[in-house]
């Protein structure tokens, strides 16, 4: 399945093995295609022209990162056709072998279960202080005597309480016998207030009753109401007549108003002149034929001039042989007459303007004129009918009758009967006041009530109220202070909860550090029982790859040894003599005893492995051991590895590919791109 990475493109297509690599702008590769198949592909080429990029794209594409990124001595983006720069091997061979058989991750659980059981002693020994600080017996003495203190203090309020509810008790009912005899001496104060009312009504009554005579009320109302029925008739009498008097008055002021307009019409008549209009009129026609005739003139005079000014040789008039000269006289001649014409008809048509003004005005006169002659026929003889309506008001008026006196007369019987009336209803009242006097004397004899007995309650509900205040004070008194010690005895509670808290604390961190310590040193067992079968399984398949691959008998083994923090790799001579391979071996055979490692190490950490890449790996090795070397490679390698990558700048090498083969070209020093030729046949 293809892979891209978002900077360099490295496609590689991967079944069961890999078969093609395509690097673009990947470190030195700018296009670079190959083809790779199973057994041996040799990727040959001096130091820099990009071989060893080509094992980095694979590792990349596969796994998205490569050791030197992991290792930060480079970046990503050096990945970009970048200048390869020389891998830094230094390094721990314990670390870096540790950190294959994952063995790191033991370490790093070892140091933290060491730094949290530390951490869990510093707490455990600050918590022994802190608590060492505090003396526990004094606080549970204190708060045992506090919880008695409580206790009493409790009973104290039950009592006070019981006695609060029973003073209570008193208070309520002496309230309810006080609120009964106040509400009965309201009622009497009530009566008393309504009988002293009473009283002076009726004595008020009894008074203005004496001040009168008694009166005949029968005789008072009959006089009353026919004295009121005749003034009745006579006033309907009169008011038809104020009727009829009001319709002649408004017939008589029609009149004089009718009597005034014939008059204003007589003096019109007397002084208008009929033939005044006629004239105007005539005067008016006769401007307007004499305006018309000047515009007809105007007109011709104006096309005369056109002509004129139009024509040369020919006059257009009389048809004769006309001069230049005589041509302009004509204009100049034809031009003076029309400008005095236009004068003459400005003046002629203000004087028309004016003249049709007066017109206007004789016109109104004369409309005016007409209209009072058909009014003093329709108006006729209006001074005898305005006689006649004066003289029937003063006949009609004479009948209306004075009721002065009758209106007298009716007030005085009006006022009698009133106070009639007035005099009857006082009696009534009276005697309505006296028997409600009376029932209220009754209702008040009839409520049991004692003054004496109401002073005696008052008293008794006073003192039960000052009780009940010193009651409640005390009350409060005791309520604060008991707050104030629940309030000690809880601090003094969270104080021994604290205490209780911090010995389990302890108790837990102590157990915690121990457990952590046992944990850190079964971890280094751990590791170094990994560690042991790890250099045991090793060094069998090493000793396995020694035979097949070491051309000589110098040495019969090879091995790793773990001694002190470190692996060493060590080779076996003839005499069983185990010596370390640096510092005794020859460069042949220190190459020879790492490629060994590296193929064991591969076989045991990737017991699945299918393919192996190796980078240089005849580095130091002599001509019969590379022959040696070579017909492995040919020959036995694909017993164990399906798929072989060899880096190398030896080309003699290529005689163990049995696979693609390929040779890498770059001038590093003018920062090229690298050129990839096919030697495979």
């Amino acid at each position: 399945m293809p892979k891209y990475d978002f900077v360099s493109k490295v496609l590689i297509y991967v079944f069961v093995m890999i078969k093609h690599l395509e690097l673009q702008n990947f470190r030195s590769h700018r296009n670079t295609k190959l083809d790779f198949t199973e057994g041996n592909n040799i990727l040959v080429g001096i130091s820099g022209s990009g071989k060893s990029s080509v094992l980095d794209a694979i590792c990349f594409a596969l796994f998205g990162t490569i050791t030197k990124i992991q290792r930060k001595k480079i970046k990503v983006s050096d990945l970009v056709m970048s200048k390869p720069t020389k891998e830094n091997e230094a390094g721990n061979r314990m670390t870096h072998i540790d950190e294959l058989l994952r063995l790191e991750m033991f370490e790093s659980i070892r140091s933290k279960a060491t730094r949290c059981a530390n951490r869990f002693r510093n707490q455990e020994i600050s918590k022994k202080e802190t608590i060492a600080s505090i003396n526990e017996k004094e606080i549970r003495e204190r708060k045992t005597f506090i919880e008695k203190e409580l206790k009493n203090l409790e009973k104290d309020n039950e009592i006070i309480e019981k006695e609060l509810r029973e003073t209570q008790k008193r208070i309520d009912s002496l309230e309810k016998d006080f609120a009964s005899l106040m509400e009965k001496k309201k009622k009497i104060e009530k009566l008393k207030e309504n009988i002293t009312r009473l009283q002076g009504l009726i004595s008020f009554y009894e008074e203005e009753l004496s001040k009168h005579e008694k009166f005949d009320l029968s005789y008072l109302k009959n006089e009353y109401e026919k004295k009121k029925d005749l003034l009745d008739q006579k006033e309907n009498g009169n008011l038809k007549i104020e009727k009829e008097l009001s319709s002649i008055s408004y017939r008589i002021d029609e009149l004089d108003k009718d009597l005034e307009e014939k008059r204003q019409a007589n003096n019109f008549l007397r002084q208008y002149d009929s033939n005044n209009f006629q004239i105007v009129k005539k005067d008016l026609e006769k401007m307007r034929k004499s305006f018309f005739e000047k515009k007809l003139r105007k007109g011709s005079i104006n096309e005369a001039i056109n002509k004129l000014k139009e024509t040369q040789g020919i006059c257009p008039i009389c048809d004769r042989e006309l001069t230049e000269s005589k041509r302009k006289d004509l204009i100049e001649s034809k031009t003076a007459e029309l400008k005095k014409l236009e004068e003459e008809m400005r003046r002629l048509d203000k004087f028309l303007g004016d003249k049709e003004k007066e017109l206007e005005k004789e016109q109104s006169e004369f409309e005016k004129a007409k209209y009072f002659e058909r009014r003093l026929k329709e108006l006729g003889d209006v001074e005898s009918r305005l006689e006649e309506q004066k003289r029937k008001f003063f006949e009609v008026q004479s009948k209306k009758e004075d009721l002065r006196g009758l209106k007298e007369e009716v007030e005085e019987l009006k006022k009698g009967y009133d106070k009639a009336l007035d005099l009857k209803e006082k009696e009534e009242k009276l005697k309505e006041c006296k028997g409600k006097e009376a029932v209220l004397r009754k209702i008040m004899e009839e409520i049991d009530f004692d003054e004496n007995r109401l002073e005696k309650v008052r008293s008794k509900l006073e003192i039960q109220k000052s009780r009940k205040i010193g009651l409640d004070k005390d009350l409060e008194f005791k309520k604060d202070l008991k707050e104030e010690k629940k309030k000690l005895f809880n601090q003094l509670k969270r104080d021994l909860d604290f205490l209780e808290m911090n010995k389990r604390e302890i108790e837990f961190l102590s157990h915690a550090s121990k457990t952590l310590a046992k944990l850190s040193n079964s971890l280094i067992e751990v590791q170094e029982t990994l560690r042991e079968e790890f250099v045991k399984t090793l060094n069998e398949v090493m000793n396995e790859i020694w035979n097949d691959l070491y051309p000589y008998e110098d040495y019969i083994g090879i091995r790793f040894k773990i001694e002190e923090r470190d692996y060493l790799l060590q080779l076996c001579d003839l005499k069983n003599k185990w010596m370390n391979v640096e510092g005794f071996s020859s460069g042949g055979e220190r190459a020879i005893a790492s490629l060994v490692m590296r193929i064991a190490l591969s076989v045991i950490l990737a017991p699945r492995l299918k393919v192996l890449m190796l980078d240089e790996p005849t580095h130091n090795l002599d001509s019969n051991t590379m022959e040696k070397l070579i017909d492995i490679l040919k020959t036995h390698i694909s017993n164990l590895i399906e798929q072989l990558f060899i880096v190398t700048h030896d080309e003699r090498l290529i005689q163990a590919g049995t696979g693609y083969t390929y040779e890498f070209l770059r001038e590093s020093a003018k920062r090229e791109s690298t050129k990839v030729n096919s030697l495979t046949i």
